[in-house]
């Protein structure tokens, strides 16, 4: 993490303060011995090196631009660059005081204390020495009361000099011992926080280069903070592809603002995991250019809480859905269900339903023969095997009433294992409305279509193979002789005949488009879509050899001793201003035709 160094700037604020004072008292007390015991030519050269020195020391200081570091040596370098001027200019042994005192201003500067009382001791021998020999280096004697005053004031500034010094390099050195011990505190609970870990980076999008990661990377991403700082393994390739827009559009609103920013994403682990992340970054130090930003960030592990509420929106999704629900392990047992399945059974609560279920909800067989129980863990067996299953079931209410479904089982990942989801289709309504179509469209005597649901699909099937130019076979075909048949036999084996020729009907046409209907007495229709002249012939031949092999007695017919049947047969291919009706003219004039040349045959017509 960044060190802040707001208190040391306001401790070396302080010390340029005293730095400027210093040299402001040296300056003053050179310009008393001047002006006390030297020549007046000596004063004024000397005031205008003093004046400058002083102005260079506030020009140098006053700079805020300019870097402390650079600041501590340039204090002191451009008083001794003055001071030896000023000496060459007046008396040469102030040059050895002037040194003295510039080394004791870079002690300060540096804070450092053992420089300070080197220099205060050194400075000290330098005034002795001055006191002891009263020369400079012209060769000039000073005269004992010159000597005896530039040595009190040379003390007096020292004095000053290492009393404010020592006092503020205690300061400083207390507060820096106090920032090492936060820091230390501070790195101790980065380095120690829940499921998550503290980073800083340059907002240069998208690479977003880490400069500092605390070592919860390693519980949170697979990764130590080595591998993740300076690019090694940037740590935006573990983003989840699907979440990489999201993050750089929000952080474009944000961050690149200098607004704060909260997120989140997933991140794809070392080990192929993902996990959920909760970011949350903040702008610590800005610039005018948003890519030089430092940011500042916590990250940690939500995981768990975005589990827990996906679950609670999948539960709330379960039982919001109109759709009987189950989950089913891999014991075969009903872990989990939503509130369309309690209702589904009469049950009141969930806990009924787990109690129930399984022993009250199904009947012992179904209605293809098998038993309930292995029937179920066969299709539960084959739905963790392949995936997906569907197929019918019969399940019941407690007190027994039936309730025909279509069960959906359909395997899926949950916590670590798979379980199979069923989804059960109650087909009540369905059947409810299959019988009512029975009443509607099927021949209640011969369970047949009837003649509106030949009328009604002839003209849909008519517009549908009109699009695509198919052709179509229609047949009428009429049981010969009936009404003699029922004058012999009576209305009842009438009634039996009909079911009979239906039936036998039905047997001959095995493709899933085509159908027959009972277009009213003893005569039915027969459609075949996209069927040719010469399957309409087959179709046709079948159907009177079939009709013939049932053998069914007719004393009365004139066309054989049993009952059979005349065919009329239209094909041709289906024209855009065609609705069937042209088909089933032609195929009732072919009809027609049949009785006329005998009965017992067909007759075509083609286009």
């Amino acid at each position: 993490m960044k060190k802040t160094n707001m208190s040391h700037d306001s401790v070396f604020s302080t010390a340029k303060r005293i730095a400027v004072i210093s040299v402001v008292l040296y300056v003053v007390s050179k310009q008393v011995i001047f002006f006390t015991f030297i020549d007046i030519k000596y004063w004024l050269p000397r005031g205008l090196v003093n004046a400058a020195m002083i102005i260079m020391v506030l020009l140098i200081t006053r700079n805020k631009k300019l870097p402390s570091r650079h600041m501590s040596w340039m204090v002191p370098v451009s008083f001794i660059f003055l001071e030896i001027i000023g000496s060459v200019l007046t008396d040469g042994d102030q040059m050895v005081y002037s040194v003295l005192v510039a080394c004791a201003l870079l002690s300060l500067l540096f804070a450092d204390v053992f420089g300070l009382a080197v220099t205060t001791i050194t400075s000290s021998a330098g005034v002795a020495f001055c006191l002891l020999f009263g020369f400079n280096l012209y060769g000039e004697v000073h005269p004992f009361e010159y000597n005896l005053f530039h040595f009190l004031g040379m003390l007096v500034v020292n004095g000053i000099i290492f009393s404010i010094g020592k006092y503020t390099i205690g300061t400083i050195s207390r507060i820096r011992q106090e920032k090492e011990l936060v820091s230390a505190k501070i790195e101790q609970i980065v380095n120690n926080l829940p499921k998550g870990m503290v980073y800083q980076h340059l907002n240069n999008s998208p690479e977003y280069t880490l400069t500092f990661v605390s070592k919860g990377s390693k519980e949170l991403t697979g990764y130590t903070p080595e591998e993740l700082i300076g690019g090694k393994n940037k740590f935006m390739e573990m983003v989840h592809p699907d979440d990489m827009k999201d993050i750089l559009n929000k952080t474009a609103q944000t961050l690149d603002i200098g607004l704060p920013c909260e997120i989140t994403y997933r991140i794809i682990m070392q080990d192929g995991k993902i996990k959920w992340i909760l970011d949350r970054m903040n702008i610590l130090e800005e610039g005018a250019d948003p890519s030089s930003r430092i940011v500042d960030g916590y990250m940690f592990d939500i995981t768990d809480q975005k589990q827990l509420e996906i679950a609670e929106l999948s539960e709330l999704m379960l039982d919001t859905s109109p759709i009987c629900i189950q989950l089913i392990d891999r014991n075969h047992q009903t872990v989990g269900c939503n509130a369309a399945a309690v209702n589904l059974y009469g049950f009141k609560e969930k806990q009924e339903y787990f109690e129930r279920f399984s022993k009250d909800c199904s009947p012992e067989y179904q209605p293809d023969g098998q038993r309930s129980d292995e029937k179920a863990a066969k299709q539960i067996s084959k739905a963790f095997y392949e995936g997906r299953c569907v197929f019918d079931w019969m399940h019941q209410m407690p007190d027994g009433t039936p309730i025909p479904a279509e069960i959906t089982l359909v395997r899926m990942n949950h916590k670590d294992d798979y379980v199979v989801v069923a989804h059960t289709r109650d087909l009540r309504d369905i059947v409810k409305l299959e019988a009512e179509a029975q009443k509607i469209y099927y021949d209640a005597l011969t369970g047949i279509y009837n003649r509106r649901f030949f009328d009604e699909n002839l003209i849909r099937l008519s517009k549908t193979l009109s699009r695509s130019r198919g052709s179509l076979g229609l047949m009428m075909i009429d049981i010969d002789f009936f009404k003699r048949y029922n004058d012999t036999y009576g209305h009842s084996e009438g009634d039996n005949c009909l079911k009979i020729v239906a039936e036998t009907l039905s047997e001959s046409i095995t493709r899933k488009d085509d159908f027959i209907a009972r277009y009213g007495g003893e005569e039915f229709a027969v459609v075949l879509p996209n069927t040719d002249e010469v399957g309409a012939i087959v179709i046709a031949e079948k159907m009177i050899e079939n009709i013939q092999k049932q053998g069914i007695p007719h004393e009365t017919s004139d066309a054989a001793s049993y009952v059979t049947v005349s065919i009329g047969v239209a094909t041709g291919r289906v024209e855009h201003t065609q609705n069937g009706r042209d088909f089933l003219k032609r195929a009732d004039e072919m009809l027609y035709k049949s009785k006329q040349s005998g009965r017992n045959r067909y007759s075509l017509s083609k286009k």
